[in-house]
């Protein structure tokens, strides 16, 4: 099932076929907690954490079992945090 978003239908001619490779190289893998960390933060919100967001941000990702691996759970809150913070809001 195709759609459009557009007002008018797409020119057939200049169309170009879908590639089958991804668009970007896959991003390296994340082997610490502190990568983990930068890369939320520089994805969600552009720039990276302050001293004090570092500290609670690998407090709340690192694995209780093993402080070096990242937690799901812990990364799950912190994305969900980030997202519930006034830059996200949409108020109309």
């Amino acid at each position: 099932v195709r759609f459009f978003v557009f007002d008018a239908e797409p020119n057939m001619d200049r169309l170009l076929p879908p590639s089958p490779q991804p668009p970007l190289a896959p991003s390296p893998p994340l082997t610490t907690v502190a990568e983990a960390v930068d890369r939320v933060f520089l994805h969600a919100l552009g720039r990276a954490p302050s001293p004090v967001e570092r500290r609670l941000a690998t407090s709340a990702i690192a694995d209780p079992a093993r402080p070096e691996q990242v937690s799901a759970d812990g990364l799950a809150d912190l994305l969900w945090a980030l997202m519930m913070m006034p830059d996200f809001q949409l108020i109309y």
